[in-house]
């Protein structure tokens, strides 16, 4: 079974990484005062008793103990304060980021200093936002960082909400050389990125080829000459004998041929996405909007890998709509309207839909998603289907197979039922 963390397979590549301008002080190195580790203040302590010792007996083998303890701690304190001035940091973001799926992040360090950097430490966590927030960071270790040289470590993040993402600075600590004194400086390398939604698994019984593929009245109407006429073809069985060309078959000897019209091979799909205010908690609306868009994100990829291009209608926060193809910047430019979606007021399925002209909502198949628990269907398009955010879809990548799960249903209706039956009344 796939990794459930792993990021949904689109079939399309991802976009490029966006170009993040350095913002004021970018670069700039924040450095703090060495601090006293535990093992420093023992050995501290233990410094000052040889000297009071020293002083006290007049000993000298205690005053030259005195002295290398007291130089040594000079020597690490200047260490601590001084060697991590020359470090520099950039971060890369692995593209693209959905929610609650792995990504990777690497972190380059560069020292522009002359001597090695030994035994970092390093917290790169990101702000919480809005909507956005991300998994406890790991721990990250760098064994060296050569002199005038650069290293790198990768980590893989996780992100959980939707929305933008953004990266502040990259905190690098380090004990050595003694572990006396530990070194802190926060290094600032401002990254941002977008986290599209998670996706979803849709309901088994859905079937969106059957939903999108066109009619038999359709075809009628193409076969009767609605549609333009491609060329002319050999009869094959099953054709209607009313296509027959007979002026061209009279003309090619023991042939017959028949028009070829252009066939449409889906119907017009509206992917709408009600969302609509309701009278919820923030947190509480912004989790329904949050499924909303999680779901509609699963039906465009799940539409895109049936065959069938559709048209994204949202309020962002007017209403817009955006046509999504096969191309792979459409895909991308629908996720984030999707990603960046916000409660809009008053705006409903029916007042959605009139953004469009009428000619091309009619005959089309309008998928709504809405945060609402018990849609109605408008008047004007009684036969949408409706996909409420509020109902509980599992992920994508942990739907377990057809046949596992047949097989524990029926396991558990044929088990035992535990505790003792009650006997039966006797009259």
């Amino acid at each position: 079974m796939p990794d459930p963390a792993s990021p949904p397979a689109t079939g399309f590549p991802p976009p490029a990484a966006p170009t993040v301008a350095a913002a004021p002080g970018a670069g700039r190195e924040f450095f703090h005062a060495p601090r006293l580790t535990g093992q420093g203040a023992a050995f501290l302590l233990l410094t000052a008793l040889a000297g009071f010792l020293a002083f006290l007996l007049g000993s000298q083998y205690i005053l030259l103990l005195f002295s290398l303890c007291a130089a040594t701690l000079a020597a690490a304190g200047l260490h601590a304060r001084l060697l991590l001035r020359g470090l520099r940091a950039v971060r890369t973001l692995g593209h693209p980021i959905f929610s609650h799926s792995s990504f990777q992040v690497t972190l380059r360090l560069s020292n522009d200093g002359l001597f090695p950097l030994t035994a970092l430490r390093l917290v790169d966590a990101p702000r919480a936002g809005e909507h956005v927030r991300a998994a406890s960071p790991p721990s990250l270790y760098l064994p060296l960082v050569p002199g005038r040289g650069e290293a790198e470590v990768r980590y893989m993040g996780r992100m959980f909400g939707r929305g933008r993402a953004e990266w502040d600075r990259v905190v690098v600590e380090t004990e050595a050389p003694f572990g006396l004194f530990r070194g802190r400086v926060e290094l600032d390398c401002a990254s941002s990125a977008l986290v599209y939604p998670r996706a979803v698994a849709l309901p088994a019984r859905l079937r969106l080829d059957a939903l999108v593929s066109p009619s038999e009245v359709e075809v009628a109407a193409v076969h009767r000459g609605a549609e333009e006429l491609v060329g002319l073809r050999e009869f094959r069985p099953g054709d209607n004998p009313r296509w027959i060309h007979w002026r061209t078959s009279g003309r090619v000897p023991g042939q017959l041929l028949v028009r070829d019209f252009a066939t449409p091979s889906t119907r017009r799909v509206l992917l709408v996405v009600d969302s609509r205010r309701l009278p919820l908690g923030a947190r509480a609306m912004e989790r329904r909007l949050g499924a909303a868009a999680s779901l509609a994100a699963s039906l465009a990829l799940e539409l895109l890998r049936v065959g069938s291009g559709f048209t994204l209608i949202a309020a962002a926060p007017q209403p817009l709509a955006l046509d999504v193809t096969q191309d792979s910047r459409s895909l991308w430019e629908a996720l984030e309207v999707l990603a960046l979606l916000e409660p809009s007021d008053g705006l409903g399925v029916s007042e959605l839909l009139a953004v469009l002209p009428a000619s091309q909502c009619e005959g089309a198949t309008v998928l709504a998603v809405t945060t609402q628990r018990h849609p109605h269907p408008p008047a004007d398009h009684p036969d949408a289907v409706f996909f409420p955010a509020e109902r509980p879809y599992r992920p994508a990548e942990a739907r377990p197979p057809a046949a596992a799960s047949a097989t524990a249903t029926a396991a558990r209706r044929a088990a035992p039922r535990p505790g003792p039956r009650r006997p039966r009344r006797q009259e």
